[in-house]
C-alpha cells in the first residue's frame, strides 16, 4: 500500500512539473540538423537574432499537436531568413527518424536529432524535464521566455512580436509538405456526439490520416488511409463513447497538407 501511495505521489509530481528550463542565460552549442546544416547558437545571437528553441520528441502527443504551430511561426517570420531563428531540438531519435517525422507531419523548421545531432546533450544542458518545451533567447543571451505554453501560433506570435520582430517573407524554399491551419476543409457536425465527417473538397486531396488528441496531447484514436472509413473526399470518424470535451484533430491529406482543427464532443 505504501508503495502504491508513493507511486501516486511520484506520478502527480511528474505530471505537474512545468516543462521549462530553469536557466536564465543560454548555454552555447554547435551542431548539425538532420539535413547536415550547421547551427551555432552564439553566432545567431551575436548577429542580433532572437532564437526560438523547440524541444520535442517524435513520440510525444503534445509535440504532435503543437509542432505545426511552431512550423507556422517559422514560416511567418521568414523561414530563418529574418530576425528570428527557429530551431527544433529533438530528444531520443536519429536523423533518419526526425526526417521521417518532419515529412509525415509537414514540418519544415530545422531540427537537431537527439542521437546524431547532439539534441540529447543540448536538452540535458538546458535541463529540459519534459516535452514540448519552447523557449525564446534574446541576442544578449538571456532566456527571456523560459516556457511558452501553449505554443499555439497565436501565443507564439504574441510573444515574438512583443520584441519588435515582424513578419518576414519566407525566401527559402521548403521541400516539406505544407501546414495549413486554416482552409476550406469542412468538419461536421461540430459539436459531435457519435460521429464526425471531414470533407476535404476533392478526391485528389482526400484524407490520408486522422489522429484525435485530448487537451493533454494523449492520442485518443488514430487512423491511417487503410483503416479510414472513406467515401470519395469525405472521411468519417466514430467518436461515440469518447468523454465529452474539447479535442484536437490532426488531419493528413494525400496532397501533403496537414491541418489541425478543434473538435467539441458533447453527450448524446
Amino acid at each position: 500500500m505504501k508503495k502504491i501511495l508513493l507511486l501516486g505521489v511520484f506520478m502527480i509530481i511528474c505530471f505537474s512539473t512545468r516543462p521549462q528550463t530553469p536557466l536564465l542565460i543560454a548555454p552555447h552549442f554547435e551542431a548539425k540538423d538532420f539535413n547536415g546544416n550547421p547551427h551555432e547558437l552564439y553566432t545567431y545571437l551575436n548577429a542580433g537574432k532572437y532564437v526560438l528553441l523547440n524541444f520535442f520528441t517524435t513520440s510525444c502527443g503534445t509535440c504532435l499537436v503543437y509542432n505545426p504551430h511552431v512550423n507556422q511561426a517559422y514560416i511567418h517570420y521568414g523561414c530563418n531568413t529574418g530576425n528570428l531563428k527557429v530551431l527544433g531540438i529533438n530528444w531520443g531519435s536519429t536523423n533518419a527518424l526526425v526526417a521521417q517525422y518532419h515529412q509525415a507531419n509537414g514540418l519544415s523548421f530545422p531540427a537537431l536529432s537527439g542521437q546524431d545531432g547532439y539534441g540529447n546533450e543540448i536538452a540535458e544542458q538546458y535541463q529540459i524535464a519534459s516535452f514540448i518545451s519552447v523557449i525564446l533567447i534574446a541576442p544578449n543571451r538571456q532566456i527571456v521566455h523560459q516556457y511558452i505554453y501553449p505554443p499555439t501560433f497565436e501565443t507564439l506570435q504574441s510573444v515574438i512580436s512583443s520584441y519588435g520582430i515582424g513578419q518576414s517573407s519566407c525566401a527559402v524554399g521548403t521541400n516539406q509538405s505544407i501546414i495549413a491551419l486554416q482552409s476550406d476543409l469542412i468538419i461536421y457536425p461540430n459539436p459531435a456526439t457519435s460521429y464526425v465527417k471531414i470533407n476535404s473538397g476533392s478526391y485528389t486531396s482526400r484524407i490520408s490520416s486522422l489522429v484525435l488528441f485530448d487537451l493533454t496531447g494523449r492520442v485518443i484514436r488514430a487512423f491511417d488511409e487503410q483503416s479510414l472509413e472513406l467515401a470519395n473526399s469525405i472521411a468519417s470518424l466514430a467518436v461515440k463513447g469518447i468523454s465529452a470535451g474539447y479535442y484536437t484533430l490532426h488531419i493528413g491529406r494525400i496532397d501533403g497538407i496537414h491541418e489541425m482543427r478543434k473538435l467539441l464532443i458533447i453527450p448524446e
